[in-house]
């Protein structure tokens, strides 16, 4: 395999399973957590951040790969393998293993001078090949497909990616959305009124803790379908209600507090849902109140 400069690789340290920060780290997190740390270690190579990413774009990693991705960086900050504050994470160790951004625009440069006196070259042996040709007629094939090898070379060379302009950081209404979307299976319309939640509910908490929330209530029994009613409590508008439901199930999805019984429902509610369903009802009815007392 070829080793071209802009191949998407990262580098890692082979016997990473036998450092002391890999078994310094929890056990239950320790082979997703490393897992993580290369994955964050690519996408900053592909943005050439030199190990800076935004908590929005750890966000959309973890996500990526369907980790939760508070205690993965708590694992890893443990050890000292990742430094995070409310607005970034950095990867202390990322020069060591990896080009910088200068480091690749040098090797750039370097090449595109190359490219520029090969073309130089490959005119020059043209020139001279032409004037042999009209010298020694019996030897013209021989300076022809040399000729075209010097010109197919040069293409080759001149078509080689020269880097191109990094995407914009993740939306983190979209990260939400999507972590929602992908852990409930829906086909749901992204409304505005859904967009405003996330919002609003974003003004309050940390990317990576609503989507978590959103997907949550897989470890939730009631709210994962077993319940009398048989059906799944996983709306976008239960998991980000309030501060509560926000709370319990970014807990649930981190492992906090997972085993405790489903909460009783209230008399009313249970009342309303031995109705069963309104087929009149144009929207899903969110009458129950199935997290928290």
């Amino acid at each position: 395999m070829s080793k071209k400069l802009d191949e998407p690789w990262a580098r890692y340290d082979r016997l990473f399973f036998k450092s002391p920060q890999y078994q310094a780290m929890p056990p239950r997190y320790r082979g997703q957590a490393y897992l993580y740390l290369l994955g964050l270690s690519g996408y900053s190579r592909h943005m050439e951040s030199d190990g800076h990413l935004s908590i929005a774009e750890a966000t959309m990693v973890a996500m990526e790969m369907g980790y939760p991705m508070k205690p993965m960086l708590d694992a890893l900050e443990g050890v000292g393998l990742v430094e995070q504050d409310s607005r970034a994470v950095i990867l202390p160790k990322y020069r060591k293993w990896n080009e910088t951004k200068d480091e690749l625009d040098e090797i750039r440069a370097k090449r595109a001078e190359a490219g520029r006196a090969g073309g130089v070259a490959s005119a020059q042996a043209s020139a001279q090949a032409s004037a042999q040709a009209s010298a020694s007629p019996d030897v013209s094939s021989k300076i022809q497909a040399e000729r075209e090898k010097r010109e197919r070379e040069s293409r080759e060379e001149s078509s080689e990616p020269k880097g191109s302009s990094p995407p914009p950081p993740p939306n983190p209404v979209d990260l939400v959305w999507d972590a929602w979307v992908q852990a409930t299976g829906s086909n749901a319309r992204k409304s505005r009124a859904r967009v405003d939640l996330i919002r609003r509910q974003l003004k309050d908490y940390p990317v990576e803790d609503l989507v978590d929330a959103v997907r949550g209530w897989e470890g939730i029994a009631h709210n994962r379908g077993e319940n009398p009613e048989g059906r799944k409590w996983n709306d976008l508008e239960l998991c980000l209600r309030d501060a509560p439901h926000i709370e319990r199930f970014r807990d649930a999805e981190r492992g906090l507090g997972v085993g405790q019984p489903a909460p009783k429902l209230h008399p009313a509610d249970a009342l309303i849902a031995s109705l069963g369903p309104l087929d009149s009802a144009p929207e899903p009815i969110h009458a129950l109140r199935l997290v928290g007392p």
